[in-house]
């Protein structure tokens, strides 16, 4: 839940950021740097999500790591 919740919060912000700096890379001409940060962290924020699922699945069930090792 808390994954979901955090990684839309990204998002959200990282769409608000991407408006903002449009203007600058409009007049620039630069669009392959403004496409690869908004990719990178739209993928960073993946990432995140994924791995905070996986820590908050952990966290619910402790002992199901000592099954996997077994």
């Amino acid at each position: 839940m808390k994954a979901n919740v955090l990684a839309t919060v990204l998002i959200i912000y990282l769409a608000i950021i991407a408006v903002v700096a449009f203007p600058k890379y409009k007049e620039s001409g630069d669009w392959i740097t403004y496409g690869a940060i908004i990719a990178g962290q739209f993928c960073i924020i993946l990432l995140l999500r994924f791995f905070t699922l996986r820590r908050e699945k952990m966290m619910k069930n402790p002992n199901d790591k000592d099954k996997q090792k077994e």
